[in-house]
């Protein structure tokens, strides 16, 4: 981060990234609080499109944050933990850094990659949910996709798997976060982890 005089005692005071024998370790969570985590997050839909793919090839991690910064910004404004933006076609990409999920009974569905940069968590998670039973299922979708589901979450390397409680004021599901499905994909990505 750009605070490298906040780091002391092996943790940077700043973004809290662990320091380890001279450099940095990101660990799971490392930015996120555990009762952030197990209250839910708080997703918006946000006006501010992902950079579209003909300007800024989606699948390179540049770096480049201007429009995911924006609709975060937008989100925290409106009182919600994180932002999803929209692709230039309309349709629901991906959070302000992390990939989205929604689950309809043993079915999870998630964007296309086409506009999105195709998370290593996102990977590990559709790899996972097909070897647990689940059917994921990539295609175009809507808000009405997250308001309609039983379950959403998001995945991110810095946060692992995180459930989202509510969808621009909607609740998700029954409101109870981890829901099942969620639950058993963190139990199986913690043992993936613990084993790498």
């Amino acid at each position: 981060c750009d605070a490298p005089d906040a780091c002391k005692g092996g943790v940077c005071g700043t973004c809290r990234a662990k320091l380890v024998e001279g450099s940095v370790r990101m660990e799971r969570n490392y930015a996120l609080e555990a009762d952030e985590v197990a209250a839910g997050y708080v997703l918006t839909c946000q006006s501010h499109p992902s950079t579209p793919s003909v300007s800024l090839d989606p699948h390179a991690k540049t770096l480049n944050y201007l429009n995911q910064m924006m609709a975060r910004m937008e989100a925290t404004n409106s009182g919600a933990d994180e932002a999803v933006l929209y692709d230039m076609r309309g349709y629901l990409a991906e959070g302000a850094g992390d990939n989205v999920f929604a689950v309809h009974g043993e079915e999870l569905i998630t964007p296309t990659a086409r506009e999105i940069l195709v998370g290593i968590t996102r990977t590990t998670i559709i790899e996972l949910a097909t070897d647990l039973g689940y059917e994921v299922r990539e295609r175009d979708m809507t808000a009405y996709d997250l308001y309609a589901a039983n379950e959403v979450f998001l995945t991110s390397t810095y946060g692992g798997v995180l459930p989202v409680v509510a969808v621009n004021g909607r609740r998700v599901g029954d409101g109870r976060v981890p829901g099942k499905t969620t639950a058993a994909l963190v139990s199986a990505y913690e043992r993936e982890l613990s084993e790498s």
